[in-house]
């Protein structure tokens, strides 16, 4: 019996595999969308400062890594080293840490400026948090082939 149940349970890793490169596009994409605004959405200069007198995402538990970025020279390298966690995670190469990684940035940009926020942004944020528990860079990834 309790061999019949663990077959039942198991998920063929190449589709969690495709998953994770569609899931790593869908990022990318997301990306390309939002890096010709960077300056009016993202700093200071733009329709919501930092220090502007609304409610934070999250309330008293809101965290965004943009919050500290005024300008957008920092604007921009944060961006960057977003892309690079992006990247890594679309191509495999230490999944787990750039999974962690692309989620917290992700995060990050929907609590900066929560006025642009879509329904697909919190579809992709979910996707991005349940998808943690899965072992995605099992196959099609540079670490199923280390």
């Amino acid at each position: 019996m309790a061999q019949e149940l663990t077959g039942l349970f198991r998920i063929d890793l190449r589709s969690l595999g495709l998953f994770r490169l569609l899931l790593g596009g869908l990022l990318l994409r997301d990306w390309v969308a939002r890096w010709p605004n960077l300056e009016a959405f993202y700093t200071s200069f733009g329709m919501l400062p930092i220090d502007a007198p609304l409610s934070k995402a999250g309330g008293m538990f809101h965290y965004s890594l943009l919050d500290g970025a005024t300008s957008l020279p920092t604007v921009t390298i944060l961006f960057c080293l977003g892309l690079v966690c992006y990247l890594a995670f679309f191509i495999g190469y230490r999944t787990k840490y750039f999974h962690i990684l692309s989620f917290i940035f992700f995060a990050s940009v929907l609590n900066r400026n929560i006025l642009i926020r879509a329904g697909n942004d919190l579809v992709l944020i979910t996707l991005l948090m349940w998808s943690l528990f899965l072992h995605l860079g099992k196959r099609f990834s540079v670490d199923a082939l280390i």
